[in-house]
């Protein structure tokens, strides 16, 4: 008789301790990390480059953004980043250039700004507040500081341009954080869908509030920094031009199926859009709101000129009642001189899209620059023209999904979780944070 031996085969082992799956901000937060932490990540990324949606590029001897982004390192939820401290960050002015009139003399614009971060725009400050025809609005340039820092205000859970309302603002102040709010989520109150889309007066009173108190800044060679610096914290390459298919919950771990392969970790971290986490998780088991995901389209026009139109390094925004398209603007040469190689200017616009489109065509851009830079734009040469009906996803009041919600082992970080790239680096660390804790 014949006695056949069985041969046992032993279990795989994990690739890693986490899989990261997207190489944009988020993921390369969330990778970072717990790099940073002595766990062994693998990242995934389907595009052929990281950083997502965060990129720069060589236009004509300047460094041209993909999209006028600003990082926000005094925020709580980026202290301690691995590699924030190496990005050469060069502050913007903490406050802002607001358009308050124009006529036959030209353009009246006043800095409004936080007094105790930058004491010598204090007469200014007043001055923007205490106008002829205004003269009771000296308490209204607090008032939109005091609503910015207060922990909890009312209307936080109604959409933010009733929120404002809700929580007391009026007059200009509530007119200048509506220009604000818009410029920096995207969001335009005059888009017919703002109502379903608009993101909560919590959210927005946070973003506010980052701005106003969290040193926006620029890298020095741009935003392409931010993910270069991310990724050199890695010990492992990111396997860029790896799509992945699925995302499957086996034997008490997590198994990554895609294109080049198979990876198993005890932990992943999907830093994917929410529709994408949503189709990767189809079929596992793991039921998460994540809807398919709508979108905030916003175009960014970059100009140079003969000679800056301004030495300031304040973003400008349109506080008058009636606007032109532009949504906010500013010389980022002034903040950081070396996105030109040879000293000429660049001078970001922002555009929002309403109804699906970009709000105005190039002569009403060109045109509303001339007022908000008092000096005429018709013959700035355009660098580039960015149009993105990507620009950030829409969060709806209510709409976010919380990283609390997932099954063990799987975390979700990405700019749906909160607004814009602040929002996505803090998503990561969080979920670094919460996969250290419970790993």
């Amino acid at each position: 008789m014949t006695i056949r031996r069985l041969t046992r085969v032993p279990l795989r082992t994990a690739d890693a301790d986490v899989i990261v799956v997207g190489a944009g901000v988020a993921g390369l937060t969330a990778a970072a990390q717990l790099t940073a932490a002595g766990r062994r990540v693998e990242v995934l990324e389907a595009d052929v480059t990281t950083g997502g949606r965060v990129g720069s590029e060589l236009v004509d001897g300047f460094t041209v953004d993909h999209g006028f982004h600003l990082i926000y390192p005094r925020q709580p939820g980026l202290a301690g980043l691995v590699g924030l401290d190496e990005l050469d960050l060069h502050p913007l002015l903490p406050g802002l250039d607001l358009l308050l009139g124009t006529d036959a003399h030209g353009s009246e614009v006043r800095t409004v700004a936080d007094p105790r971060r930058a004491p010598g725009q204090l007469v200014s400050t007043l001055r923007a507040g205490l106008r002829s025809h205004d003269l009771h609005s000296a308490r209204e340039v607090w008032a939109l500081l005091r609503w910015a820092r207060a922990a909890e205000a009312a209307g936080d859970d109604l959409p933010w341009p009733q929120a404002l309302a809700a929580g007391g603002l009026h007059g200009r102040p509530a007119v200048v954080a509506e220009r604000l709010l818009a410029a920096m989520l995207l969001e335009d109150p005059g888009d017919r869908r703002w109502q379903a889309t608009a993101s909560d007066g919590g959210t927005a009173r946070g973003r506010l509030r980052s701005f106003l108190s969290g040193a926006p800044a620029l890298p020095a060679h741009g935003m392409v920094a931010l993910p270069v610096h991310l990724t050199g914290h890695l010990e492992r390459p990111v396997r860029t031009g790896t799509r992945v298919d699925a995302v499957r919950r086996r034997a008490g771990s997590w198994v990554v199926v895609g294109d080049h392969g198979t990876w198993s970790a005890p932990q992943v971290v999907l830093a994917t859009p929410a529709g994408v986490s949503a189709e990767l998780l189809h079929g596992s088991g793991v039921d998460l709101p994540l809807p398919h995901q709508e979108w905030h389209g916003v175009t960014t026009w970059w100009f140079t000129a003969e000679e800056a139109p301004s030495g300031s390094t304040a973003l400008r925004l349109d506080a008058r009642a009636h606007r032109g398209p532009v949504a906010a603007t500013a010389v980022v040469t002034n903040v950081s001189p070396t996105y030109s190689a040879d000293g000429r200017p660049l001078i970001a616009a922002l555009v929002l899209h309403r109804n699906g489109h970009p709000e105005g065509q190039e002569a009403a851009v060109r045109v509303h620059l001339s007022e908000l830079w008092g000096t005429p734009a018709f013959g700035w040469e355009v660098v580039a023209r960015q149009e993105q009906t990507r620009g950030v996803p829409v969060r709806p009041a209510g709409g976010a999904p919380e990283a609390a919600d997932t099954p063990s082992g799987l975390f979700l970080a990405g700019d749906h979780l909160a607004p814009g790239i602040t929002g996505a680096m803090e998503s990561g660390a969080r979920a670094a944070a919460d996969a250290l804790r419970t790993g």
